[in-house]
């Protein structure tokens, strides 16, 4: 229970609010490249329901892990797999979106987005895929297009991976209004995209990559795209650097991905195509999601390990495959059905070996986290004790200790100064 790094940024402008009430200034700022407008509400809120207590936060990022993972699963449960492969598809899910790989994502209330953006992106998702009426398909790819944005830079891609959803929705309308909600849609979609470049514009963030870098080592930006892309299926050796068997993972999931996809669109001009339509667009979004990372973060990926946050992109993708071959696997006859469903089994055991193969990594690494962060906590609490300044400065990093301790007493000002890290009052 203890703010961390970029939580303190959410701090100021708790405080901030508290102060001088929420204004469209502060809850627009760019953060690097990020809007966090939604993040920001939601730790604001979190905070102030709980007095302060960062756990409350911690829960709310499990609770939409959990959302996505149940509506992934319900959306599969519809299909006539059988019980087996069913069971199969669901562990792997659940192996996935739980699993130790992104372990920043569980111990920082900060990466609230990664766990909102894929909850935004499945809900919309499956309502695009299962309403009867083409303008609520519309209105869910609206609502999360616009909302995507506020979330981080790269809630920019929910909404175009939302509409090969809505070409595959309404492919079985009638010819003269199948294009006028789809039309609607791209230019929502433009809208979105438009507003969210132009918080991207006012960055601050450092320069890690970019187009030139990704031009001049052509062939390392592919190799750091497959290991990025594979990191959730050997999270030690992602963690450790060693991205070897992460990249051939990478590479045998994008062709799976690609062939699942090429066959799904073949198999949908004789059956409803529409139910196709959440696993692509979790495919679309984790895929220009890492491609993004790897753009934007080359020089960084090239010399250090995979950083679990980046996992989750790598996630979205693996999801999207998984619920693309499971549609073939229930919809597919004869020997090529047979085919779909070993592949859907061989593919959901490699999940489930890779998230347990992170299991001894939980144990050790994840008991250093706490001891770290129970230090933190102490540190906190003893500020301004004697002696307790110097513990602050090694840790306050580009903070300080006094922004630390600015931080801390307003919010003990605020009400939201949970007693676990509260210092000592401050002097007259």
């Amino acid at each position: 229970n203890v703010p961390i790094a970029a939580d303190w940024d959410h701090v100021k402008t708790s405080v901030r609010w508290h102060d001088h009430g929420i204004d469209a200034q502060s809850l627009l700022a760019p953060h690097n490249e990020h809007c966090l407008a939604i993040p920001r509400l939601l730790n604001h809120a979190g905070l102030v329901a709980s007095g302060g207590n960062y756990r409350a936060v911690l829960f709310l990022n499990v609770a939409l892990a959990i959302g996505a993972r149940a509506i992934v699963l319900a959306c599969a449960a519809r299909w006539p797999l059988l019980p087996a492969t069913f069971a199969a598809l669901a562990a792997a899910i659940a192996a996935l979106v739980s699993g130790w790989c992104q372990w920043q994502n569980w111990i920082w209330a900060f990466q609230t987005p990664w766990f909102l953006l894929p909850l935004m992106l499945v809900a919309a998702a499956v309502t695009v895929a299962r309403s009867r009426s083409a303008r609520l398909a519309v209105a869910a790819t609206a609502v999360a297009a616009m909302l995507g944005p506020l979330c981080m830079a790269n809630g920019l891609f929910v909404g175009w991976a939302l509409l090969p959803a809505m070409v595959l929705r309404l492919a079985d309308e009638p010819r003269g209004t199948r294009w006028r909600p789809l039309a609607v849609a791209v230019a929502i979609v433009v809208v979105a995209t438009a507003f969210g470049l132009s918080i991207v514009a006012r960055s601050a963030g450092p320069k890690l990559g970019g187009i030139a870098a990704v031009c001049a080592s052509p062939l390392e930006a592919v190799w750091q795209f497959l290991a990025v892309l594979g990191s959730p299926l050997d999270p030690r050796g992602a963690f450790h650097g060693q991205k070897t068997l992460s990249a051939i993972a990478g590479g045998l999931s994008l062709a799976l991905g690609l062939a699942a996809a090429i066959a799904g669109l073949q198999a949908s001009r004789a059956r409803a195509p529409r139910a196709l339509g959440p696993g692509f667009a979790r495919m679309a979004y984790g895929l220009a999601s890492v491609v993004v990372v790897v753009v934007g973060r080359l020089s960084l990926l090239a010399g250090s390990p995979v950083e679990s946050r980046y996992s989750t992109f790598a996630i979205a993708w693996h999801v999207g495959v998984l619920l693309t071959c499971g549609w073939l696997a229930a919809e597919v006859e004869g020997r090529a059905g047979r085919a779909w469903r070993m592949l859907l089994v061989a593919a959901s055991i490699g999940c489930v070996v890779g998230a347990l193969m992170g299991m001894k990594l939980l144990f050790h690494h994840g008991e250093n986290m706490r001891r770290s962060l129970e230090d933190h906590q102490a540190i906190y609490r003893d500020a301004r004790q004697p002696g307790g300044r110097e513990k602050l400065d090694g840790i306050a990093r580009h903070y300080g200790a006094d922004g630390i301790l600015e931080r801390l007493d307003g919010m003990r000002r605020a009400g939201i100064l949970h007693a676990d890290y509260a210092p000592a009052a401050a002097e007259e």
